[in-house]
């Protein structure tokens, strides 16, 4: 499921021949600050403060019109105030991602991508293709394994990927062959665990293959991800999911006489007012459930996925 999700995530990123990290937006014509679709925009807006967030930058994102040539590119910023700009061609948006099932992760993996490229300006990288391709497919995926978008099952690109996928090793705009990707973010997707600083240099020594990073075989308890995720009860509720009320200590009420106070085998019983008799209250802590999640790192691997 994890590898066929990325398989459809990764036709869009393939879609054309021009590479997506350019130098200059000079041939990409007007560039525009809205798709011209309300909810569109909202989309766009929240994955790219999310993905500005999590990779560190900030960048300037724009929509142009890539007419028959789909795609999304990235370049660096002259503005102090950017890392870097990122056009997203509405071709691609409307012909390759939205009209087709849960187009919206498609585009968060496309942005994704286009993030990474940013980032690889930021920190000057000096990859060339296909490695730097490959390397921001690496970081689509850690981006996809730390949303855990992978849980949500995409079958929208699947037909599409091998025939959108270039495998001219010549070609200046080379990106990788199709399962070159696949693998790519599905290894960005299993170090999910790491800092965002850990995995860039994770992606370089995969794309590099240097000590068989790109080789070596994922952890079995941790599943490649570093972390392991476990429950234990929950220190507030002592794993009950409820919490007596601490004005009537779960009584329910007081024998005294008072307003709303009624009779009770003879003796005049009055409501608590803060549980209303109801005696305890949800753990606010677990949520009722008794017991809460956390994340450790795996001792198997010592955090760093690897068998």
């Amino acid at each position: 499921m994890r590898k066929l999700f990325l398989m459809l995530l990764l036709a869009a990123t393939a879609a054309a021949e021009a590479q997506c990290f350019v130098s200059s937006f000079s041939s990409l014509g007007q560039l525009f600050k809205t798709t011209g679709n309300y909810a569109l925009d909202q989309k766009f807006n929240a994955s790219q403060a999310d993905l500005q967030v999590l990779f560190g930058v900030n960048v300037d994102l724009y929509m142009y019109n890539d007419g028959n040539a789909p795609n999304a590119y990235a370049m660096g910023s002259s503005s102090p105030r950017y890392h870097g700009v990122v056009a997203f061609g509405t071709s691609l948006l409307a012909s390759h991602l939205w009209n087709m099932d849960k187009g919206e992760y498609a585009v968060a993996g496309v942005l994704a991508h286009e993030f990474a490229h940013v980032l690889q300006i930021k920190k000057g990288c000096t990859l060339s293709n296909p490695g730097r391709e490959l390397q921001a497919d690496y970081l689509a995926g850690y981006y996809f394994g730390r949303r855990q978008y992978l849980a949500v099952g995409l079958y929208a690109f699947a037909n599409e990927l091998y025939a959108l996928g270039n495998y001219d090793f010549w070609s200046p705009s080379f990106h990788g062959t199709p399962d070159q990707r696949v693998q790519a973010m599905l290894a960005g997707y299993r170090k999910r665990g790491l800092s965002v600083n850990e995995a860039y240099a994770a992606g370089i020594r995969y794309v590099n293959d240097d000590e068989g990073d790109a080789e070596q075989e994922a952890c079995a308890e941790c599943d490649g991800a570093g972390t392991v995720s476990e429950s234990r009860a929950c220190s507030s509720c002592s794993g009950y999911g409820v919490l007596a009320c601490r004005t009537c200590s779960g009584s329910g009420g007081y024998y005294a006489y008072g307003y709303n106070a009624y009779r009770v085998y003879g003796y005049w019983w009055y409501t608590c007012p803060g549980c209303n008799g109801a005696r305890s209250f949800r753990c606010a802590t677990c949520s009722g459930g008794g017991t809460v999640n956390y994340t450790r790192r795996c001792a198997a691997c010592r955090g760093t996925g690897k068998s």
